[in-house]
């Protein structure tokens, strides 16, 4: 900008002898900076980039993110829901009609002194620059824009976006400046075209006035324009992409949409978006040549033991270091063999004395043990009994030896290097991932899937957990491994291992109701698929369950004692 107008002031005695004998076209504003002999490098047509950015997020509710989402299904026509997110950062589009009324501003002083110079009075000199800032007040600008996105036929999205208009799925600041002119929608693509509207709809017209757009850098309505597409599905075992465009153009004194006679604008800006790089957690893995894009991964559970599958779906965060080009799970058996019961859905977490669950409350590491121990096979249960244990706070007598026991002889559970097991200390997020990774076969391959973990013992199992779509972090590229894990986040994830997944309306109404889990909150279903036994039908081609009849508790106590009496 600072260019710009030292130009404009090397300039403006040409201009103004050209302009004082020119002053009949349409405004002395429009004479005044076509005259100049820059004007059509500088003024007449520039190019700017607009940044822009696509997230995801699974189903309809939760946070936006960068992506990709993996998630498993339990087969290639299991459809997934998911949500888009368009956005085009309009700062540089700002700074550019700053650029030009800042240098507007300038010419109009300027043309002011020149006058004062050659001889005219301070008061009719002034009165000429305010003329000058009342056309530029009043100066007409109109807009095109191109929104466009695309995708595979394996995506669909819904009628109410593919059928929209009225700027239906534009964000409110874009609704007071844009009106939609058309809307076109294929197999793979959506092409919206809107352009610029008058804010005030009791006297519609196609152009903004200068003031109503700019004043002093304040921005009214030129905001981000996002677009949110909700509810789209997506179907079969591949990386699905989801590539964004927009074109367009901004025409400054369009006195055309004004008169209705034809004519040149002073200036144009022409845009195009670019991929966003301030921030972006993933710009050293991408080419530029690829646009603007977000993925979404779907994957089949082949590890039936406990590969499980990502029903739940996290949004992968991904970090602002520099990655390595590779991110990918190599096969490699897993480090424990032990087998997860997927078929049969035994309630594996009950209320406390109180009837509660406290969802939101810490689990200690014995309570975990105990669970994981339910959820084993009869199989594999039998397979690695144990009442044994090299742990030194771990006796014979506690209520959690058997299981302890059992899960670190499978070596699905493992101590402190002091020879603890600490039974009834909280667990960590990052320990809870470690368990659910030891069931995995892969070794993951590639950069850390969040910004806090490098320095993690379990940096590992927490990339292949998040990989697997099991684990999410908390919308800022963190995982916060060293926190405990809740009880209703250890429930999402263990039925994201076990695909278990029901939406309210899959429930039957004779199910077990706690007063701390109530309908509305986040974790609501996941708690109550965790802590009711049920029959169940797979709905076709979704990730999610229908409770059909109620399946009778496992009394695990008195199985425990059969456990053991058998294999004593």
């Amino acid at each position: 900008m600072r260019k710009r107008i030292i130009s404009l002031c090397a300039a403006a005695a040409m201009a103004l002898s050209c302009a004082s004998q020119v002053f009949a076209a349409p405004t002395e504003l429009e004479t005044l900076i076509t005259a100049l002999p820059n004007y059509g490098a500088d003024y007449k047509t520039v190019s700017v980039d607009v940044p822009a950015d696509i997230e995801l997020r699974a189903g309809t509710t939760g946070d936006f993110a960068d992506g990709p989402i993996v998630r498993s299904v339990l087969h290639q026509n299991v459809s997934v829901d998911i949500s888009y997110r368009a956005t085009l950062y309009m700062k540089t589009v700002q700074d550019e009609f700053n650029t030009y009324w800042a240098s507007a501003k300038a010419l109009i002083n300027i043309a002011k002194e020149a006058k004062i110079a050659g001889g005219e009075s301070e008061a009719a000199a002034t009165a000429f620059a305010d003329t000058l800032l009342t056309q530029l007040n009043e100066v007409p600008v109109t807009g095109t824009f191109t929104v466009e996105v695309t995708f595979p036929d394996t995506i669909t999205i819904p009628d109410s976006v593919k059928n929209g208009s009225n700027m239906d799925g534009f964000n409110d600041e874009a609704k007071q400046i844009f009106k939609e002119v058309s809307r076109t929608a294929t197999s793979t693509g959506l092409k919206i075209e809107i352009a610029v509207k008058g804010p005030d709809e009791t006297a519609p017209r196609d152009y903004v006035k200068g003031s109503e757009l700019y004043d002093d850098g304040n921005f009214k309505y030129l905001q981000n324009l996002v677009f949110t597409c909700e509810g789209a599905k997506v179907k079969g075992l591949a990386t699905h992409k989801v590539t964004g465009s927009m074109t367009g153009s901004t025409k400054i004194g369009d006195y055309e949409a004004v008169t209705g006679v034809a004519q040149e604008p002073i200036s144009t800006i022409n845009y195009k978006a670019v991929q966003i790089t301030a921030g972006h957690p993933d710009d050293a893995n991408r080419d530029d040549a690829d646009g603007i894009y977000e993925s979404v991964r779907l994957y089949i559970d082949e590890n039936p033991g406990g590969d499980g599958g990502g029903g739940g779906g996290s949004t992968v965060t991904r970090p602002s270091k520099t990655p390595v080009p590779v991110s990918t799970v190599k096969p490699q058996d897993p480090e424990s063999d032990a087998e997860l019961d997927k078929e049969n859905h035994y309630a594996y977490i009950i209320g406390d004395d109180e009837g509660n669950v406290r969802p939101m409350a810490d689990i200690s590491r014995a309570e975990v043990a105990t669970i994981f121990f339910r959820l084993f096979t009869d199989d594999t249960r039998t397979k690695y009994w144990s009442k044994t244990n090299a742990y030194s706070d771990v006796a014979e007598g506690d209520w959690y030896n058997n299981a302890i026991s059992t899960l670190s002889n499978a070596k699905v559970l493992t101590g402190y290097e002091d020879g603890t097991f600490k039974p009834n200390a909280p667990i960590t997020r990052a320990e809870f991932a470690a368990i659910v990774s030891r069931l995995t076969d892969g070794i993951y391959e590639g950069y850390d899937l969040f910004d806090d973990i490098s320095n993690s013992w379990a940096r590992e199992y927490i990339n292949r957990a998040s990989y697997k779509g099991w684990v999410q972090g908390d919308g800022n590229k963190k995982y916060r491994p060293a926190d405990n894990i809740t009880r209703a986040e250890a429930m999402t994830l263990i039925n994201n291992v076990l695909i278990r997944h029901v939406e309210e309306s899959g429930m039957y109404a004779e199910m077990n109701k706690w007063p701390d889990n109530q309908p509305g909150a986040w974790y609501y279903t996941a708690v109550q698929e965790a802590t009711n036994s049920h029959n169940y039908e797979r709905i076709e081609n979704s990730e999610y369950e229908k409770w059909s009849t109620p399946l009778a508790d496992r009394d695990w106590a008195a199985l425990e004692k059969t456990w053991a009496d058998a294999n004593s």
